[in-house]
C-alpha cells in the first residue's frame, strides 16, 4: 500500500474516487431498472428470460461490491485496492451490455448479439486486460500517476471513437496562420 505524499493538494485518486462511487450508483440503478423491465416483459422474452435477469443480476451485484470496494479503499487510502475496482467495474459493464443486448435478442429477435456484444464492450474487455497483463514497470508508473508523484502519461492506445475525434478535429480545426 503507497500512503499519502506529504503535500497538502489531494492525490487525483482521491479527487476521483466520489466521481466513480456516483458513476457506479448510476450504472447499478440502470442494472434495476433493466432487471424490472426483463421481470416485467418475462412473456416476451420467450422462455430465455432467464439469460438477461441473470447477467443483469450479475453486472448490479458488479457495481455494488465494486463501489463498496472504492468506499473501502477511501477509508484506507490504498491505491491498489482502488485499481483492483477497476476490473470489477469493467466486467459489471461487459454484464450489463450483454445484459441489454439479451433482452433485444429475446424479445426483437436481432441476430447480431455476439456482433454487437463485442462492438459495444470492446473497450472495458481491452481496460480489463490492460489492467491485468501490463507489465510491472507500467503498473508502477500508473500507480505513481494516480497519487501524484509522476506527471507521465502512459498511452494504453486510443480506442475508436477518440481516434475519429482527434481526426474530424484536426481535419476542421482552425490552424495558426
Amino acid at each position: 500500500m503507497l500512503k499519502n505524499k506529504p503535500n497538502s493538494n489531494p492525490e487525483p485518486w482521491l479527487q476521483n474516487a466520489n466521481s466513480m462511487l456516483v458513476l457506479y450508483s448510476i450504472l447499478a440503478a440502470t442494472c434495476g431498472v433493466f432487471i424490472a423491465i426483463v421481470i416485467q416483459d418475462q412473456d416476451k422474452l420467450s422462455c430465455y428470460w432467464w439469460c438477461p435477469l441473470s447477467v443483469l443480476g450479475l453486472s448490479f451485484f458488479l457495481f455494488i461490491f465494486s463501489a463498496e470496494a472504492v468506499s473501502e479503499a477511501l477509508d484506507h487510502k490504498d491505491v491498489e485496492k482502488y485499481i483492483s475496482t477497476h476490473i470489477l467495474y469493467n466486467l459489471g459493464v461487459i454484464c450489463l451490455i450483454i445484459g441489454i443486448v439479451f433482452i433485444l435478442f429475446f424479445r426483437y429477435q436481432l441476430n447480431c448479439f455476439i456482433f454487437t456484444v463485442f462492438v459495444f464492450s470492446w473497450h472495458w474487455w481491452k481496460d480489463t486486460f490492460i489492467l491485468l497483463t501490463e507489465s510491472e514497470a507500467n503498473h508502477k508508473k500508473y500507480i505513481q500517476s494516480l497519487i501524484g508523484m509522476e506527471d507521465t502519461y502512459i498511452d494504453r492506445g486510443k480506442c475508436g471513437w477518440t481516434k475519429i475525434f482527434l481526426r474530424i478535429r484536426k481535419t476542421f480545426s482552425k490552424h495558426d496562420r
